[in-house]
């Protein structure tokens, strides 16, 4: 495992949410009266989806995507809970290796259908569908162009004054763009995996 985790590299892991088949409460019951939800934990972070819409005891998770951002992956076992959103206890849980996801190749994506076990069973009919793909944290330089600003903004005195952008990055990054810059010259900015994960700052100024 050791091995295994030392040539995982930094990067974007997405979940995709299709569906669950057979979901039953802790109590069978012959209607299906849940409110179903998915708990996702990987690397000591949590994420949930929104509640499906259930048909008998099918759910239907309308494609929603979850995102694992994953600078230093430490772990590769990916644990996802099935809840009921009323009590928020887990009806059920599936386990799934995330190992091979993260060496895949760039744009290849992963169907799979784990089982979901209730607790205190060995055994299920149960199922949930979904759908895994990478993006690893490349290093370069990536650029970015704006499209369009506000035009120019005039004083009180009636001194016209350009609006213009700054755009940055928390390790320090930053480029401004005037309006001459807009839709021309595009803005280069270092990337690898110690800011990848980073949002940009974008403030404009009048």
């Amino acid at each position: 495992m050791a091995r295994e985790i030392q040539q995982l590299k930094a990067g974007r892991l997405s979940i995709t949410c299709i569906d669950a088949k057979n979901i039953r409460g802790r109590i069978d019951d012959s209607k299906g009266g849940l409110s179903p939800y998915l708990l996702f934990r990987l690397n000591g972070t949590e994420r949930t989806s929104k509640t499906g819409n259930q048909l008998g005891h099918d759910v239907l998770f309308n494609n929603e995507v979850i995102l694992f951002d994953l600078p230093q992956p430490k772990e590769t076992e990916l644990i996802i809970e099935v809840c009921d959103d009323e009590s928020n206890e887990s009806v059920g849980r599936a386990t799934f290796s995330i190992a091979d996801v993260l060496t895949s190749g760039a744009g290849k994506s992963f169907a799979e259908t784990l089982q979901v076990i209730k607790p205190g069973d060995t055994t299920t009919n149960s199922v949930v569908n979904l759908k895994f793909s990478f993006v690893e944290a490349k290093v370069g330089v990536v650029k970015l162009r704006l499209d369009s600003a506000e035009s120019a903004t005039t004083d009180d005195d009636g001194t016209t004054k350009d609006s213009y952008t700054i755009i940055s990055t928390p390790d320090g990054q930053s480029k401004r763009a005037s309006l001459s810059d807009y839709g021309n010259n595009a803005l280069g900015f270092w990337m690898d995996p110690t800011n990848w994960f980073s949002d940009f700052s974008i403030q404009t100024y009048k």
